[in-house]
């Protein structure tokens, strides 16, 4: 039956029957089965039969982020760290101390002397300060300082004031700033136009092809100092050369050789004279330096003074014969007399070519090239030819030098109106004819004839 319709027959209800719902249960049967979510999402759709479940979980990162703290705008002080951004939505990031970048000053720092602040910036709960040189508006920095009582303003590390005491950095100087004017005196340190002197008109009385070698002022081809041509450029004068010394380069121009000098190989040498005595270190003196080991005496200088012979200062111990055998010789000259015998000087190429000759032996040759002195000349030593052998007898000037030479090496005074003894008894290297050669007196012997042999040697400065 239904109620209110119909008789039920006495149909009704047990007060002791349980007629209640089961709400979990039926929130599942209909289903809400969601009790939680995990972020970024939330639980949606509540069951109407009971608030702990729900239909489904829903995404909400913006509430995901700023219920895990973070943002998308941070507190005056603070900016947005891009370091740490929300893992669900990257708009949102914790909030950091603004760093401020550039405002390096506190405030006290920024306004030390000289400084002002130049803007401010807002570190969470402190400010930080830019800064700048004071402008000191109104204020100058004065050469002579300020006035008495005049304020005073620091820009940076310059004083300044507001009124400058008036100055004058070189009282009583003259200007001197025209086109042709010159400063004979001295200029201001402050201002190079004035003078302690008064200015002529027209000061450059020199003329200067250029600049550079202008001493003093330059104007326009002019100038006020005598100008330098800067020829010279050598520190010191060589040890031989005649110098002459340009004061405004302060260098030495070199002249060439001084007197008793000649050029030899780029340098100047000493001139050996005829009669000065020559050494083992290839130098010649007038006079002995004992402590020296003497090669012999200068007996011949050519023309241009660069080399000559020497003669050693003994004969060689015993005598020789100029040749085993007649017949011409390859140092024949021409057959004439000792007045018109060639003048070439020519003592080691005539040895040279004797000693060349297969067809004969020519024992005072080979005696004057076996002598040596020393190990240096060793080979270097020649019978000597007829004109460098006579050449002293020229002149009595010669004479006397050779004598004292001699005298002064061997101890042995020779007077001044005797030729040395090599012009006597001494054979040379230049043949006279078939069966003669010359010797030192202007005459001719017989090759197999004995006479001292005095060898030669060749130098070159």
């Amino acid at each position: 039956c239904f109620l209110g319709v119909g008789d039920c027959n006495d149909i009704g209800f047990n007060k002791g029957d349980d007629y209640g719902i089961d709400s979990a249960n039926q929130c599942k049967n209909e289903g809400y089965k969601k009790t939680s979510c995990a972020l970024p999402t939330y639980l949606s759709g509540q069951c109407p039969y009971n608030s702990a479940y729900y239909a489904e979980c829903i995404a909400d990162n913006p509430r995901a982020c700023s219920e895990s703290g973070y943002t998308q705008s941070c507190d005056t002080g603070e900016v947005l760290d891009v370091a740490q951004p929300c893992p669900y939505d990257s708009s949102y990031k914790k909030c950091k101390c603004n760093p401020c970048e550039g405002y390096a000053y506190s405030y006290a720092q920024a306004t030390t002397q000289g400084y002002v602040t130049n803007g401010s910036c807002q570190s969470c709960a402190e400010t930080k300060y830019k800064r700048k040189e004071n402008p000191c508006s109104g204020y100058t920095a004065c050469e002579c300082g300020g006035e008495i009582g005049a304020s005073v303003c620091y820009s940076g590390s310059v004083q300044k004031f507001n009124t400058c005491k008036n100055c004058d950095p070189c009282p009583n100087y003259y200007d001197c700033g025209g086109t042709w004017q010159y400063c004979t005196g001295t200029t201001c340190y402050a201002d190079e136009s004035r003078c302690s002197v008064s200015c002529k008109s027209d000061y450059f009385p020199y003329k200067c092809d250029n600049k550079s070698g202008c001493q003093g002022v330059y104007r326009n081809g002019y100038c006020s100092k005598e100008c330098c041509t800067y020829q010279c450029s050598l520190n010191n004068c060589p040890s031989g050369h005649n110098c002459h010394y340009e004061t405004c380069s302060n260098r030495y121009c070199d002249n060439g050789c001084d007197t008793g000098y000649v050029m030899s190989n780029g340098n100047c040498r000493l001139i050996c004279q005829i009669g000065w005595i020559y050494y083992s270190d290839k130098t010649c003196s007038a006079e002995l330096i004992n402590t020296k080991t003497v090669l012999g005496i200068v007996i011949y200088t050519s023309t241009d003074k660069t080399e000559g012979e020497i003669v050693s200062p003994y004969p060689l111990p015993q005598k020789y014969m100029w040749s085993e055998y007649s017949g011409k010789a390859p140092t024949r000259r021409q057959e004439a007399s000792a007045l018109v015998i060639g003048v070439d000087y020519d003592s080691c190429n005539n040895t040279d070519r004797l000693l060349a000759d297969s067809t004969n032996t020519y024992p005072a040759a080979q005696a004057a090239r076996n002598y040596a002195p020393t190990s240096e000349t060793k080979g270097k030593w020649c019978l000597p030819d007829y004109q460098v052998l006579s050449r002293p007898s020229t002149a009595n000037s010669s004479i006397w030098s050779v004598n004292q030479a001699y005298a002064a090496v061997t101890g042995k005074s020779q007077g001044l109106s005797q030729l040395h003894p090599w012009l006597s008894d001494s054979w040379s290297s230049t043949e006279q004819n078939d069966a003669r050669a010359w010797n030192g007196i202007s005459d001719a012997w017989g090759k197999n004839i004995e006479f001292n042999v005095w060898p030669v040697m060749r130098y070159k400065l």
